[in-house]
């Protein structure tokens, strides 16, 4: 998923871990024009957002600034004029445990969650970016360590959106599933007090009704102060009818109209009109209700509050936070003020509330969230960010209290409330059911009543409860997905040795674009084991230009053909970054791995015709063009005209660098060099790979015993041969096997060799 052009890690200057400077460090050896910087510019067509790995001891207030940085790198990644055919990425780091504090383990880093629904915004806003937000434990991690873990995720990671990295070192994505009410007692008893922020008007006003059959002490905290009602406006019912007689008694006492005043005024006595009704409404019910008129974004108001409903009340046994507010905007036009708003509203309200109750002895915590959070919303970063923190909170709090009922409630639409009569018609547009006041609030009374173990639960109207956590293994696969591979000498310098040309570029050789279309397969689908390929195509050679420098960014494409379980087949393909294809290849996948091949017997019969024989010094000076660490041929038998055969040396043997291979590239390109000398027989000159029929293998990874490889052959034209190839263990067995092998002799073009195809 990265970006072709200027890549920028945003981090803190000084930064004690230093994990943004070493992935910078580590792009820049793979050849991306990668830069550490403390604020992103309007340069970058990539941007991976560091700040959120904070330190152990951060505060609250730190998890709250890097969000509020994170929302600035987005806002000058969203203003940044798209260039055409431009590949761009936004990534975010974070540490609450590698798991998204599914384990509770985040401490205050819980407050920097919200990360997620930044990205998640961004993905529905940017449909031509990739995104993705990374949770990465660092605990007992090394910086190097960790930055390994991230670049690698970066290059093979895919475009799954959250992406845990954890402690264990395995990898997980987020994933939902359906939950069934497990009924427990209900955590409101007679007499329990609640306070319940943002519960005197809209929604959570009216889904507190069936709370009340308890018999609780609703203690409802909002902004709005009451006041006391005029004569003159008493007999008013709507808006229109409160200005007239706000107009009226305004023009009897000579004041000058004025439209604004005359409009709050109207919508205070409204508002106060509502929280009487609904204090009244609540107290029938069965609840003993009081108000206070505070603002939640203050401490020390919540503090004081808190105070005097202990005083009147006795200890507080259970908080329901759902004071929110709204400043919906695209995330090129978000402003730090509409981050305040809302984040003081959620995430600061939030955490004014539990330290003012950190020593009452709480049963229930509820806290509002949204789906705006979980699946990010266009045009509601911020909200998504706030409600996401939230989340996150309530993960670590479940885990810190083990006596009180916990959740996270992230709501869908509600049919009122925040959501106006506009944003109804475009949530029944795209197919989104609002929430009528009466399932809102019969949904609430279950969950005080029931505990699957969830901190966090989905309510759609409709639709079955979700709850959601990492899983190990598994990965957001929608059918296609691509990867990115950067080719040069940092990450692959046994290239130097692939040279077809004397002094030339690099060759990409046709096992290495199969080792990438088997790990593209792999990573699609983690449970199962790529067994093969067949019908692999050299649409065009590969040459890495640039080599010792940045050399060349190959896109690997990978997309679904057919699926009978437990097999799936899958259409790969291996792009330039001009999107122009290379390789094409279809990979077949399975439970497990082939069944290992039966012994194959010693084939030393001798062949027909006069043989050829040269020694090993004479294929690497004479035929063929490769050399260490690339020159696989350690042993080469005499050379007849349908057979050849010789050892092949390992990839540990020719002292490659240390990766994670599917299979042994050295020794699959060691047996194309047997061909290549075959062919040279044959054609009398050097021919190149350009297809292969199919491609059998019987075991994975690096191979450190002796190989044999048995080649068979049979000319199929002036300038083309087809050949098979097995590769053959110490003991007997197929390691793995090359069907129908095609190779062409190249033409040369004043003294320039001209062939799509590359050993």
């Amino acid at each position: 998923m990265l970006a072709g052009g200027r890549v920028e890690v945003v981090d803190n200057a000084g930064d004690a871990s230093g994990v943004g400077a070493r992935i910078a460090a580590r792009l820049q050896a793979l050849g991306v024009d990668a830069h550490a910087v403390t604020l992103a510019t309007s340069e970058a067509s990539g941007i991976l957002f560091a700040k959120g790995i904070l330190a152990s001891d951060a505060s609250q207030d730190d998890g709250i600034a890097v969000q509020r940085a994170a929302l600035a790198a987005a806002r000058t990644f969203a203003r940044r004029e798209r260039r055409d055919s431009e590949h761009r990425f936004f990534v975010t780091l974070q540490d609450t445990g590698g798991d998204f504090a599914a384990s509770g383990r985040a401490g205050e880093r819980a407050w920097g969650g919200g990360l997620p629904g930044l990205v998640k915004t961004a993905a529905a806003e940017w449909p031509d970016a990739a995104v993705k937000a990374i949770d990465v434990a660092t605990a007992g991690a090394s910086p190097d360590a960790v930055a390994e873990r991230v670049v690698a995720e970066l290059l093979l990671g895919g475009r799954d959106v959250e992406v845990a990295l954890g402690a264990d070192g395995g990898r997980a994505t987020y994933r939902h599933r359906p939950v069934a009410y497990r009924p427990v007692p209900a955590r409101i008893r007679r007499g329990a007090v609640l306070i319940v922020s943002g519960g005197a008007r809209g929604v959570t006003a009216s889904s507190l009704a069936p709370l009340c059959k308890y018999g609780p002490k609703l203690a409802l905290l909002g902004r709005t102060a009451l006041v006391d009602e005029a004569p003159e406006t008493r007999d008013a019912s709507t808006d229109a009818e409160l200005r007239r007689a706000l107009l009226a008694r305004a023009t009897a006492a000579g004041l000058p109209p004025n439209p604004k005043e005359l409009a709050r005024a109207a919508k205070l006595i409204l508002d106060c009109r509502e929280i009487r009704g609904n204090i009244a409404a609540l107290g029938r019910a069965g609840a003993e209700v009081s108000y206070y008129p505070i603002d939640v974004r203050s401490a020390g108001a919540v503090r004081e509050c808190v105070d005097a409903i202990r005083h009147a009340w006795g200890p507080i046994h259970g908080v329901i936070h759902g004071a929110g507010v709204l400043a919906d905007a695209l995330l090129a036009n978000q402003t730090d003020e509409q981050f305040d708003h809302v984040f003081g509203t959620k995430v600061d309200g939030l955490r004014h509330l539990l330290s003012a109750t950190a020593t009452d002895p709480l049963e229930l915590l509820l806290v509002f969230s949204s789906v705006a959070g979980r699946f990010g919303n266009a045009a509601q970063s911020i909200y998504a960010m706030a409600n996401e923190v939230l989340s996150v909170v309530a993960a670590n709090e479940r885990a810190r209290r083990v006596d009180c009922l916990v959740r996270s409630l992230a709501w869908g639409p509600w049919d009122g409330g925040m959501v106006t009569p506009g944003l109804a018609k475009l949530f029944e547009k795209a197919g989104a059911k609002l929430i009528a006041l009466d399932v809102g609030a019969e949904a609430l009374a279950r969950e005080v009543a029931s505990d699957d173990g969830a901190s966090q639960v989905v309510l759609m109207n409709g639709e079955p409860p979700l709850t959601g956590r990492p899983v190990h293994g598994g990965r957001t696969f929608n059918g296609e997905e691509r990867f990115d591979v950067l080719v040069n000498a940092a990450t692959f310098p046994q290239l130097t040795g692939h040279r077809i040309t004397p002094g030339g570029v690099p060759v990409v050789p046709v096992a290495f674009v199969v080792e990438w279309f088997f790990r593209a397969a792999q990573s699609c689908f983690p449970s199962l084991v790529a067994r093969g390929a067949r019908d692999v195509k050299v649409l065009r050679g590969v040459p890495v230009e640039d080599f010792d420098g940045r050399g060349v960014r190959l896109i690997v494409h990978a997309r679904v053909l057919e699926t009978t379980a437990p097999a799936t087949t899958l259409e790969v393909k291996l792009f330039d970054e001009h999107d122009k294809p290379r390789y094409i290849a279809t990979v077949e996948m399975g439970a497990s791995h082939a069944q290992l091949a039966p012994p194959v017997a010693s084939d030393d019969a001798p062949g027909s015709g006069e043989g050829a024989t040269w020694s090993i010094e004479q294929v690497y000076s004479e035929v063929l063009f490769h050399r260490p660490p690339f020159a696989g041929l350690r042993s080469l038998d005499p050379v007849y005209d349908e057979r050849a055969s010789g050892e092949l040396a390992g990839l540990r043997a020719a002292a490659w660098p240390d990766a994670q291979w599917s299979f042994d590239p050295a020794i699959i390109d060691g047996g194309l060099q047997l061909a290549c000398v075959w062919g040279r027989h044959v054609l009398g000159g050097v021919p190149l790979p350009t297809s292969v029929g199919a491609f059998e293998l019987y075991r994975t990874g690096p191979v450190d015993e002796p190989v044999r490889c048995v080649l068979k052959g049979r000319r199929a034209g002036q300038r083309r041969v087809l050949v098979d190839l097995a590769y053959v263990a110490e003991s007997g067995h197929l390691i793995a096997y090359l069907r129908d092998l095609e190779m062409h002799l190249p033409l040369v073009v004043d003294g320039s060799i001209k062939s799509n195809g590359a050993a």
